[in-house]
C-alpha cells in the first residue's frame, strides 16, 4: 500500500479511534467469507447483537470484496477498499481487540496466497481473509496480523 493510501486509511480510522489509541498495522486483504444477513430486519438485529457482543459494528451485509484492515492497540477496524480510487471507502466493521482471535497463517496456491481466519466472539462464523501474492509485503502483513491477534 502506498504512503498516500495509507494516510487516507489512517485518517478514516482516526475518526473512529479513542484519544491516545495507536495504529499498529494497516493492510489490504480479500474477504474470503463472512456472515451475510439475508433481510434488512435480520440485518439490523444481527448488527445490534454483533455490536453488543463484539464491541462495535458487525459484519452486516458483508460479502466477498477487498477490505482494508487497521489494527490498533485497542481494536480492529475494517474498511471497504474502493477499486476506482484504491483508497478506503465506508467503514464496514469494528471489534474490540480482546474479542478477536486469529489462526496461524496458512498458504495456498503454491504458497503465493496467505490465508488467515479471524474469529470474533459472538459471531456465528469466522471471517476468512486472503492476502494476495502481490505486493509481497501483504504476505508479511498477514503474518504480523495473525501473530498480533493470536492468544
Amino acid at each position: 500500500m502506498g504512503e498516500r493510501r495509507q494516510q487516507k486509511l489512517i485518517s478514516a480510522a482516526t475518526r473512529l479511534m479513542a484519544p491516545g489509541e495507536q495504529v499498529e498495522l494497516t493492510t489490504l486483504a480479500k474477504l474470503g467469507s463472512a456472515p451475510v444477513v439475508a433481510t434488512a430486519v435480520a440485518g439490523i438485529a444481527a448488527g445490534v447483537v454483533a455490536g453488543l457482543l463484539g464491541g462495535g459494528v458487525g459484519f452486516v451485509g458483508f460479502r466477498r470484496r477487498e477490505v482494508y484492515i487497521v489494527l490498533t492497540d485497542r481494536q480492529v477496524l475494517f474498511f471497504e477498499a474502493v477499486r476506482a480510487t484504491g483508497g478506503p471507502g465506508k467503514h464496514l466493521a469494528s471489534f474490540r481487540r480482546e474479542v478477536v482471535t486469529s489462526t496461524p497463517p496458512r498458504g495456498s496456491a503454491l504458497g503465493l496466497i496467505v490465508k488467515v481466519t479471524v474469529t470474533v466472539e459472538g459471531m456465528s462464523r469466522p471471517v476468512e481473509l486472503n492476502f494476495p501474492p502481490l505486493p509481497p509485503a501483504l504476505r508479511a502483513q498477514a503474518r504480523q496480523l495473525a501473530a498480533a491477534l493470536s492468544k
